[in-house]
């Protein structure tokens, strides 16, 4: 299982969400992201979405995690397969728990 987290910024307040991926074991060639909403220390507190996708997990989670930099949302401490943010990684999330 690979795990993004991402820390949204709402008028509402933060909102922490966690993307996990799994090798489907229902469908051929399909992984299945699960999206929870999470607490400050990004326990997961309830499912917010459940879907397919057909790219592999590595695919999925470095174009979240482009997407997610590039917006200062993504939250590499609560985040696996760290060898999965080296096209982008500028230190700019290193050492923080909050991505800024």
């Amino acid at each position: 299982m690979a795990i993004t987290s991402i820390k949204l910024k709402t008028q509402e307040g933060d909102q922490n969400l966690m993307f996990t991926t799994t090798s489907s074991t229902r469908y051929e060639n399909v992984i299945e992201i699960t999206i929870y909403i999470c607490d400050d220390n990004f326990a997961p507190q309830a499912k917010l979405q459940e879907t397919m996708d057909k790219r592999t997990e590595e695919e999925y989670h470095i174009q979240l995690r482009k997407e997610a930099h590039s917006r200062d949302q993504f939250i590499n401490q609560h985040s696996t397969n760290p060898e999965w943010n080296e096209s982008f990684t500028d230190g700019k999330n290193e050492g923080t728990d909050d991505g800024a």
